[in-house]
């Protein structure tokens, strides 16, 4: 399975749950995650897509996602879909205020 693909399905169950998920880039510089997960409530999460098998960070990546964390930003790294859908259900999910 291709990194594209585990993109693919971040960006499928992130607009299932009505947030938006944009490839991000930094001009310059090394280490951008690779999605931005923007949710309807205002919230961002940072995401790192790799293949399932041999995908890892890469130099200045884990960097940048700690640089988010210490702003609290949550940073993930998904490396298969299954890892994405779960993510989606379970942490995401939590994410989501409650509308009495």
């Amino acid at each position: 399975m291709k990194e594209s693909t585990v993109e693919d399905h971040l960006v499928e169950q992130v607009e299932k749950r009505g947030g938006f998920c944009p490839k991000t880039v930094w001009l310059g510089r090394r280490g951008c995650p690779d999605r931005e997960v923007v949710w309807p409530w205002g919230l961002i999460d940072k995401v790192e897509t790799k293949r399932p098998k041999g995908g890892k960070y890469e130099a200045g990546q884990e960097n940048a996602h700690k640089e988010y964390a210490k702003r609290g930003v949550p940073g993930y790294l998904l490396n298969t879909k299954g890892k994405v859908r779960y993510t989606s259900a379970h942490v995401f999910e939590h994410l989501t205020p409650r509308i009495q």
